[in-house]
């Protein structure tokens, strides 16, 4: 009988413990999915400045099914196959985004080409001179 006590209680005070893992366990992972949550709001949404000291508000926009996204003022809107056309003439890009006056655009073109690894590094030295400007 002493034994089953034993057994029991034993058998109690691992449940107690897993309990108590599992516990912390959860508290950790919720922390770390607000912390998560928050840095993902970061990127979503940031006011940008430019050069001549107007704050723009921005988004990340899906493009090309998903496939990748392209961070694009808040007040642009994506124009339509019949708008790009009417906009450009010859070589038409494929998606174009714009102010509602259509005198902004940030037109894009995506092709086949790829960008080589060993490229990366000197596109990252071009773009930092860029912004050095």
């Amino acid at each position: 009988m002493k034994n089953k006590k034993k057994v029991s209680f034993i058998i109690v005070g691992i449940c107690i413990f897993i309990a108590i893992i599992c516990s912390v366990i959860t508290f950790i992972l919720n922390k770390d999915t607000e912390r998560l949550e928050q840095e993902s709001k970061k990127l979503d949404t940031l006011v940008v400045k430019t050069k001549s000291g107007t704050q723009i508000e921005t988004e990340y926009t899906h493009v090309e099914e998903n496939k990748f996204y392209v961070k694009v003022p808040k007040e642009f809107r994506q124009l339509s196959y019949e708008e790009i056309i009417k906009k450009y003439n010859g070589e038409v890009p494929k998606i174009v985004f714009s102010n509602e006056d259509m005198t902004i655009n940030l037109a894009i073109s995506v092709t086949d080409n790829e960008m080589k690894d060993n490229a990366i590094d000197k596109y990252r030295e071009y773009e930092n001179t860029i912004r050095k400007k």
